[in-house]
């Protein structure tokens, strides 16, 4: 969850970022008007030539067709339906299908109001999202940063409930069946500490990724991931080609791990002064990165932090106070 004076991050205002709301890094995609650099993990331009041929859009969404997967993104618009509120939206995951969104909910303008989960569904693509309704995995206390893994049957979160290991930790939800709901919930194995855990990405292999911060509400977030090991982890990894002197976090993998979108507060780069949206790659998924470039093209002067990108690279799900100074969620289309 986002933190409000540059920080990034948690479930809390209290948690990682709740003091920079806006600390979000720059990807660089490319911009308008130069030739396009292809991207680790979003397909070269022989590949991205018969993207925008036609690929076919996925089962159940009939009005959605390829796109250029290295063009620049489009302006970011809201989400339509009833996802976003008077209140803040924070923290987009979605479904594989991208017809079920999970988000976190506060109250406007307030980092150290609680968080509570939220989704909300749509038949297809082009169709509003239902109301968001709460979950039942919620508690009396700060829970946000839902993200749901491929299958659908866990969702990872972030929370500041009674009995963690630090001040805010890793939870996991697991559920027989997509048609059923969430409800209970323990803690992540293997990753907690006394410091602060939030804003897990659950990789395409299992792998876990989210941003630490070491005890203390000063400090600043920085990514990590912790490979699968058995039914738990292996001890978190800091992804230290991509720590700045500032604040990182906010990780989102492309499916294929070849290609990251994170924010930052970094100053570099042509941030643009806030949390910002970065984008870094690689040529293969146990490699380090590359340098991260800004991705200008959804950015602003304001605090844009990334939430989910479309298994074909074509959309892009963030949350952003660019407009009234309200957390909303927005997608970007190729």
């Amino acid at each position: 969850m986002p933190a409000e004076t540059g920080g990034v991050g948690g479930a809390s205002g209290g948690r990682a970022g709740a003091t920079g709301s806006g600390g979000k890094a720059h990807a660089g995609a490319a911009q308008g008007g130069s030739a396009p650099q292809a991207v680790a993990g979003e397909p070269s331009n022989a590949a991205a030539g018969a993207a925008s041929a036609g690929a076919a859009g996925a089962a159940g969404e009939p009005g959605v067709a390829g796109c250029d997967p290295i063009a620049p993104f489009g302006d970011p618009a809201p989400v339509t339906g009833g996802v976003n509120s008077t209140g803040d939206e924070l923290s987009p995951r979605l479904s594989n299908d991208e017809l079920t969104i999970y988000f976190a909910r506060r109250v406007v303008n307030s980092p150290t109001a609680p968080m509570d989960l939220y989704a909300a569904t749509r038949p297809d693509l082009d169709a509003p999202f239902t109301d968001g309704v709460k979950l039942p995995i919620s508690t009396d206390q700060s829970d946000g940063d839902p993200m749901l893994t491929t299958e659908g049957g866990t969702l990872f979160f972030s929370s500041d409930r009674p009995n963690g290991l630090g001040e805010l930790d890793l939870y996991q939800s697991s559920r027989g069946a997509p048609s059923l709901p969430f409800v209970t919930a323990s803690a992540v194995p293997d990753v907690n500490s006394a410091g602060s855990e939030v804003e897990p990405f659950a990789a395409s292999d299992g792998e876990l990724w989210f941003a630490y911060r070491k005890p203390g509400l000063n400090s600043a977030l920085h990514l990590r991931r912790a490979p699968r090991n058995g039914t738990g982890y292996a001890a978190p990894i800091p992804v230290t080609e991509l720590d700045s002197p500032t604040e990182d976090n906010w990780p989102l993998l492309s499916s294929d791990k070849l290609t990251i979108y994170y924010a930052s507060l970094r100053s570099d780069g042509g941030a643009r002064g806030k949390a910002d949206i970065w984008r870094a790659q690689r040529h293969k998924p146990t490699a380090v990165f590359d340098p991260p470039s800004n991705v200008n093209d959804l950015n602003t002067a304001a605090t844009d932090y990334p939430g989910w990108l479309s298994e074909d690279n074509c959309r892009l799900y963030l949350s952003s106070n660019r407009a009234s100074g309200s957390y909303q969620i927005y997608v970007a289309k190729r």
